[in-house]
This record gives structure tokens, sequence and C-alpha cells, in this order.
């Protein structure tokens, strides 16, 4: 995560988004704590993002 987080900000990306399934809670605890908030959730899938 470190690593995808250096890589986006040394090609001046200030955001990552990504998609998770809605129902994998292990999935959304570790992005969260590693900065990501929801931004969308449609159907079974949902979408969060990271501000670098």
């Amino acid at each position: 995560m470190e690593a995808l987080c250096e890589e986006a900000i040394q090609t001046n990306e200030r955001k990552i988004h990504l998609h998770v399934e809605a129902m994998n809670e292990r999935a959304i605890a570790f992005y969260m704590r590693h900065g990501f908030s929801e931004l969308d959730r449609t159907g079974d899938v949902l979408v969060m993002e990271s501000i670098l």
C-alpha cells in the first residue's frame, strides 16, 4: 500500500480510487486503516478514495 501511494505521488496523482465488494468487511477495514474513505456505493460494489 505504501509503494502504491508513493508511486502515485511521484506521478503527480493526488487521489487513488478502488473498488471493493461491499460485503468484504476485512478489505474495507484494511483500506480505511490506510486512509481510504467511502466515496460511493453501487449495488454490491463500494468505491473508496484516498487523497494523498
